[in-house]
């Protein structure tokens, strides 16, 4: 059963805010005029994208932000920490990489010996220079030179441990050299030619660290790939066991980069057409759909005009 309160006209007025929603009805007299407040209240909740100030400074950020950064950060940590235990077997199996336990202590102190033992090699006594880049060293060696099997090994991890950016986007703009990255990488090649290094290992030999910095330059992953397979085929004439097979498996753990994982069922079925998904809003007939509906929402009256519906009865 209907009340007689339901019955009589009103306005609801509502406010939102950042972390509430006030409300308020007012009764409406026979004129549509407001005569009295029926009822008031004020919904409160907790903010999703941080507080009013940083909403108003166009700063806001999801409060779930730091948290999906984290966790994104430990999945990285523990895919490369996979990557080069697989790159670190693979080397073992073709004679690359001294035999021993994959575990992560093991492994630091297996590499920790065999830097010494290379350092000892390669690096003469006094070179200051040669000390902090003997992995450098070895990438630049094995271009020309035979270097021993456990060094050509400690040359490939070296370049599992850097490999380089490749971009996730699935397309590409036009202008594809714009940013921070693209310029870095585009600086880096151009220094490269200009010293006359054929690789991206052999221009950071060159360098002093001490007076220009290896570290925290951007790279590209088709630099790695092209000093790979330069060493590859120059160290493959003086070591037999450096098959095609090998190669295969150790330039796929070195390299592989798992595509981003797809969406599509994750896309909502259309409420007008259940067998179909839900068009992206990008694509044409959405932006149709969506300027239609904004048209077909519209309603014009005009000062002169009288409200059609107030002689509806």
């Amino acid at each position: 059963m209907v009340s007689e309160l339901s019955r009589k006209p009103y306005i609801l007025g509502l406010d939102l805010g950042v972390q509430s929603i006030g409300w308020a009805i007012i009764d409406l007299d026979d004129g549509d005029h407001p005569c009295a407040l029926r009822r008031a209240g004020v919904r409160c909740f907790d903010s999703g994208v941080g507080n009013e100030t940083e909403i108003q400074m166009g700063k806001d950020e999801s409060n779930n932000a730091k948290r999906r950064e984290a966790r994104q950060h430990r999945r990285q940590l523990f895919r490369r920490a996979q990557r080069l235990k697989r790159v670190l077997r693979a080397l073992q199996k073709t004679g690359l990489m001294p035999q021993g336990s994959l575990k992560p202590a093991c492994r630091h102190e297996m590499m920790l010996k065999l830097d010494r033992e290379l350092s000892a090699q390669f690096a003469p006594d006094g070179d200051r220079v040669a000390h902090h880049v003997v992995p450098y060293l070895l990438r630049a060696r094995a271009l020309d030179k035979p270097i021993p099997p456990h060094a050509l090994g400690r040359a490939l991890f070296h370049l599992a441990q850097r490999r380089g950016f490749l971009s996730n986007k699935k397309a590409r703009k036009e202008k594809d050299d714009e940013g921070v990255v693209k310029a870095g990488i585009s600086q880096l090649k151009t220094e490269c030619e200009q010293a006359g290094a054929r690789t991206l290992g052999e221009f950071f030999a060159g360098l002093d660290p001490e007076d220009r910095r290896i570290r925290g330059r951007w790279t590209s992953r088709a630099m790695y790939l092209d000093e790979f397979e330069k060493i590859w085929a120059a160290q493959s004439q003086h070591h037999a066991n450096l098959a095609d097979g090998a190669k295969a498996s150790i330039r796929h753990a070195i390299f592989f980069q798992r595509p981003l994982k797809s969406q599509k069922e994750r896309i909502g079925r259309c409420e007008l057409e259940p067998h179909h998904r839900r068009a992206a809003m990008a694509t044409l007939l959405a932006q149709r759909f969506r300027y239609l509906q904004k048209l077909n929402d519209l309603e014009i009256i005009a000062p002169e005009i009288e409200d059609p519906q107030e002689g509806q009865g």
